[in-house]
């Protein structure tokens, strides 16, 4: 008996998506369009009418993923260098 392939993390998914996000022809528009109405209110949650019963820190889910698919969109064109992962120093006392 084989054993179910393992479960995609979360992050993984969510960096998946928005890879496949940064492929479409119309990207930019597309993400400009899911950015509308999500502005910050006086206390810093998102103003957005789909978070009136369900509160959301300012920037929201939704703004957080158009932000990750642009980036995504600006690796795939070249247009930035893929981000380092660095390991911090340890803090000298």
């Amino acid at each position: 008996m084989s054993s179910p392939p393992p479960r995609p993390i979360p992050a993984e998914l969510v960096r998946s998506f928005a890879r496949e996000m940064a492929q479409i022809p119309d990207a930019p528009h597309m993400l400009q369009r899911l950015r509308k109405g999500h502005e910050s209110d006086q206390h810093g949650w998102c103003s957005h009418p789909t978070h009136a019963y369900r509160w959301e820190r300012h920037p929201c889910a939704t703004l957080r993923l158009a932000d990750l698919a642009e980036v995504a969109r600006h690796l795939a064109l070249g247009e930035l260098d893929p981000p380092t992962i660095t390991t911090p120093s340890p803090t000298l006392k």
